[in-house]
This record gives C-alpha cells, structure tokens and sequence, in this order.
C-alpha cells in the first residue's frame, strides 16, 4: 500500500491541534519565514491526516535519522512529505517511499543546473527535450523522491544515479496543472487530491 495526498494551497495561519510532539511543533514555529511556516504547517496537517487514515493515532513522535529521514520509532508505517509554493504533498506506506513536487512555472536555469546535477544521460534527455521546464522537474522529483526513499537525502548526491535507469514500476510521477508530483516506493502510488475545507473540517482544525 502506497497512498500519497497533495493540497493545493499557499497556505494560511491556522491552530494546529496537538498532534505532534513537542519537538517537532517547536521547529516549525521557529521558522522565521511566516509564508514558510504556513506551508509547513499545512504539510504537517496532511501528513496527520494520512497517518490517522493509515491507523496511526496522535501523538506523533517525529524523529529524524542522521540525514533527515523523518520516521515514527514505535510504528512500522513508513511516511515522506514535502511543500513547495502553492502545494504540499505527503506519502503513507508500509514500506519505504519518498516523495517530492515542484511548480513548473518555476523558472530556472536548466542548462546550467543539470550540468551540476545530472547525469550524462539526463542531460542529453533535457537537451532532446529543448530545456522543457516540465521534463527538469520530472527528472528533479524522480531525483528528490529517490533519495528520500533511501533515506540519504540530498548527501546521496543527485548526480549519484539516474532516474532513467530506476525501476519504472517503483516510480509515480503525476502532473497537476502546473505541479509535478513524483512517489518512490515499492509498487505504484494512488494519488489523491485533498481540499483545504476538507481537511480542516476532518482535522477539527480551527480558522
């Protein structure tokens, strides 16, 4: 089973029920950025919202490995979430999974970037593509959801292996409008689409 769920939304101050430690609400509040915050706030709250659909109850004892992983120590449910602007997406699995997502109206360099990041067959793949936004970002969240399935993160290096040769059968990537969306893990992902009014009305979140 691997189930994932984005929210499409940029965010918005709310009350956060006590469904994470201490440690890890602590985080949050710290982060300086308020839009930031907000984004991570809502993140959180998918994430809540996936583990209790996944059985798991609060409180949530977030910890995280040497390189970021975060993981439930008491629980075999395995769980990665992201946010980027406007979308925050998470992942529930009984196995390890990763999963990341980017606008593809986020403008970059690609030529340069991937010839930092990529590798030899990558970059020709972007080349043949003329530099598509939305191919970058597919091979970008490919990239990210790898490494966080391995549980490396970025020190796994980006350029240490290529999305092309992975197992395609291990890998979801979905478009949303101007969101790529891309899950690692063992099997195929259902994706799933979660509104905000849905989620605070499910959460007993308060505006």
């Amino acid at each position: 089973m691997i189930n994932a769920y984005y929210i499409k939304s940029n965010g918005g101050a709310f009350e956060m029920p006590p469904f994470f430690c201490k440690s890890y609400t602590d985080s949050i509040e710290l982060t300086a950025n308020p839009a930031l915050r907000n984004m991570k706030m809502l993140a959180s709250a998918l994430l809540a919202s996936g583990l209790h659909e996944a059985g798991i109850n609060p409180l949530y004892n977030i910890q995280r490995s040497p390189h970021g992983k975060p993981f439930l120590p008491d629980e075999k449910i395995k769980f990665s979430y992201c946010h980027t602007g406007g979308l925050c997406a998470a992942v529930i699995s009984d196995e390890e999974c990763g999963i990341d997502a980017e606008s593809i109206k986020r403008n970059a360099s690609f030529a340069e970037i991937s010839s930092r990041f990529f590798t030899e067959d990558e970059k020709e793949y972007l080349s043949y593509n003329n530099y598509s936004g939305e191919i970058f970002y597919e091979i970008w969240t490919k990239k990210e959801a790898y490494l966080k399935f391995t549980g490396k993160g970025l020190a796994g290096g980006l350029n240490s292996f290529s999305v092309l040769s992975l197992d395609e059968e291990n890998i979801t990537s979905f478009r949303k409008e101007d969101y790529i969306i891309s899950v690692y893990g063992k099997g195929r992902a259902a994706i799933q689409e979660v509104t905000p009014a849905d989620l605070f009305l499910k959460l007993g979140i308060k505006l």
